[in-house]
């Protein structure tokens, strides 16, 4: 009976798992495409019959070519500033490990999203899923090919998902908004002074490399959204930990239940049976429908 209780219950999440990858990824635009407004804005080598314009064109049969000598480089500029970036997906070929990167407002260096070693597909194409890590505002991303298994290598494509704004779920569209600052009195900042700053940056470079590490901070960090999906970008069970409205932000519990999607036992509850994924209610919830009736 427990075995049976147990599987119903995992079936029962992966339901939910897939409703919530269905309803997030309707939000997700290429934030890198020229036909959403992104360009690449710098680029290491420049080939006049392959120019740096086609890895965001939407075709895999035209590229950027390289030179011979590594690192090479893209510069790209997104269509908007995203709030985090979850994945990049590439189209490459002959690239041996490549790495991405991306600048936010918070500071003049490019920081690291991911990196990887690609495999050897003798000039075929390799495609490849990136995901990313860095969970702060981010314009201009950086695509650098440390290495290649030949001379010369190429992309082909390059596909940028996150969150923007414009993009928000509507479970966010229904947050309500904050208050406005009493007229005289300045606005408010968690974090306003150097002190707080740096304690909120140690917590994040904790959680980035254990997510679990949510659970020994603060309270008023374990509300701290940017912080908390840091966490269970890294750990999902780490959702145990939040503050209790941050497990019902849909962005956050997307990102924990791809970690690991047994998260789903920290969700809120009002998430699992939300309208906005269309889940039909349970059996049990029919029938005291109808016994009512």
């Amino acid at each position: 009976t427990v075995e049976k209780l147990s599987d119903a219950h995992s079936l029962e999440l992966l339901g939910n798992l897939s409703c919530l990858l269905l309803a997030w990824f309707l939000h997700m635009p290429d934030l890198a495409s020229l036909r959403s407004g992104g360009r690449v804005i710098a680029s290491s080598s420049r080939d006049p019959q392959h120019p740096e314009g086609f890895v965001i064109d939407g075709h895999d049969s035209t590229f950027w070519m390289s030179t011979g000598l590594y690192p090479q480089e893209l510069v790209l500029e997104l269509a908007e500033t995203a709030r985090s970036i979850s994945s990049v997906r590439l189209s490459t070929s002959n690239v041996r490990r490549l790495r991405i990167e991306g600048q936010s407002f918070l500071s003049s260096s490019f920081e690291v999203l991911a990196e990887a070693e690609f495999e050897d597909l003798e000039g075929r194409l390799q495609l490849r899923e990136l995901r990313c890590c860095l969970v702060r505002p981010v314009r201009i991303l950086r695509v650098v090919v440390a290495s290649a298994w030949h001379d010369f290598c190429s992309v082909h494509q390059v596909q940028v998902e996150g969150s923007t704004e414009s993009s928000s779920p509507a479970w966010e569209a229904a947050e309500p908004s904050a208050p406005s600052p009493v007229p005289g009195e300045a606005a408010h900042c968690s974090f306003a002074d150097a002190a707080d700053e740096e304690e909120r940056d140690h917590w994040f470079r904790l959680v980035q490399r254990d997510g679990w590490r949510l659970a020994d901070a603060p309270e008023h960090l374990r509300a701290d959204r940017e912080l908390v999906l840091a966490a269970v970008m890294q750990d999902g069970l780490a959702l145990e930990h939040a503050a209790d409205f941050l497990r019902a932000d849909g962005e956050i519990v997307f990102a924990a239940l791809s970690q690991n999607p047994w998260a789903g036992h920290f969700m809120a509850d009002y998430l699992e049976y939300s309208d906005c994924y269309h889940l039909e209610p349970a059996a049990d919830e029919i029938d005291e429908e109808e016994s009512a009736d």
